[in-house]
């Protein structure tokens, strides 16, 4: 009895190790935060403020006190941090930050669930630890980052993954989850026009519902003037931040656009203008071989996560909001690492120096650190993963039986 109590146990703690893992990393982070009075979580302060004054029918825009931190997201973006205002603020952050360590745990779960990963790729126990290293090198100063500020990213990872997820299972659901990502920010412009090209418009009905019932949905907390007048308030947040965007040229933009300016601008003396249309051009050239190729070789399944891996990844690349959103790189990154089974010197090499492109990037190492920012560095790591992926899916040997 003793004996099979303990087998149990084991057993219980290997299936779930990578939980463990996460949450002890978790602990200690936090623990590092606190001695170093650094435990902010000033972006998940925002949202909790916003949930507490919709649940009192407040305005929730411009609010004096609030200072710099103001919110500037769609009411029913508040929404989701309503049941965190069921413990007081300072106690609710701890709470928040297990969750997207939790919701990290979940994204990990369906990444490798979806990429029909073979368990024995990597053949022994010490070239596995070496490749989800390396992995999480590529992902930890993203995730830390989140987790110190309370940010959003994760939660829309997480609702973009797990629309592809559900997606032959429930197309609405699916279509709810996407809809709802894109409420809290509109990243999903690009999956919109991806299910445009794919000529799935009973798909985009069920979004386009979903982001009507989901708008609605404060109704429940406002009168219908204050309803109104939020959303306005909501419209004059997105034109401000639009130019804001367009006035400031912030040491934090790292998209491709600000990669492409040292060569085109630098060294070519390109105008600013021409030098996006070219960056934008050949970004959206390259997108489409990709999902031509994707659709010549992949099965239905598989291609739409790896199509939805190359999209997320076309997010940090085409925003200018900072090394944080770096963290939609993660299902790339997962899904390249299986050029390790390859055993391809040259495209291992890439990778790890990719990673570290993208991971390597914070104040403890400020020589690289400050290298890697210089030159917007950390796009060229996700278009040599990218890059990378598209080798991949030409090399794939999967006979395509499936409809678009």
């Amino acid at each position: 009895m003793q004996y099979s109590q303990n087998v149990i146990g084991k057993n219980f703690f290997y299936k779930n190790s990578l939980l463990f893992f996460i949450f002890i990393f978790t602990a200690i982070f936090i623990l590092i935060e606190l001695k170093n009075g650094r435990y902010w979580q000033s972006d998940f302060e925002v949202y909790y403020k916003a949930a507490v004054r919709m649940l009192n029918s407040e305005n929730l825009y411009r609010i004096v006190e609030d200072n710099f931190y103001r919110y500037k997201y769609s009411p029913a973006a508040a929404i989701l941090y309503t049941p965190f205002t069921l413990l007081p603020f300072e106690i609710a952050k701890y709470s928040y930050t297990f969750f997207l360590s939790f919701l990290i745990y979940i994204i990990i779960k369906i990444s490798y669930k979806m990429s029909k990963i073979d368990d024995n790729y990597i053949q022994t126990y010490k070239n596995k630890l070496f490749v989800y290293c390396i992995i999480m090198v590529g992902i930890a100063n993203n995730f830390t980052r989140e987790l110190h500020l309370g940010q959003a990213n994760i939660i829309i990872l997480f609702f973009s993954l797990f629309s592809v997820y559900t997606k032959d299972k429930n197309r609405f659901l699916s279509a709810f989850f996407l809809a709802y990502s894109g409420i809290i920010k509109p990243y999903f412009i690009l999956f919109i026009v991806y299910y445009i090209l794919q000529k799935e418009f009973k798909y985009l009905l069920y979004l386009i519902l979903s982001i009507l019932i989901i708008s609605f949905i404060p109704l429940i907390f406002f009168n219908f003037n204050s309803f109104i007048e939020n959303y306005q308030l909501w419209f004059n947040e997105i034109k401000i931040e639009i130019l804001r965007e367009r006035s400031e040229i912030s040491y934090g933009n790292i998209s491709i656009f600000t990669f492409f300016d040292n060569f085109f601008i630098s060294i070519l003396n390109l105008k600013k203008e021409l030098s996006h249309i070219i960056t934008l051009s050949l970004t959206g050239i390259f997108t489409y071989l990709f999902l031509i190729e994707s659709k010549k070789k992949l099965d239905k399944n598989l291609r739409s996560f790896y199509n939805f891996s190359f999209l997320l990844s076309l997010i940090p690349l085409l925003a200018s909001n900072g090394r944080s959103i770096y963290i939609f790189s993660f299902p790339l990154i997962f899904l390249t690492s299986f050029i390790f089974k390859r055993k391809n010197n040259l495209l291992i090499t890439l990778y790890i120096i990719a990673i570290f492109l993208i991971g390597i990037n914070f104040g403890d190492i400020q020589l690289i650190s400050t290298f890697i920012r210089k030159y917007s560095l950390m796009p060229l790591g996700v278009l040599i993963l990218l890059s990378i992926l598209f080798y991949n899916v030409k090399k794939i040997k999967i006979t395509n039986t499936a409809g678009i």
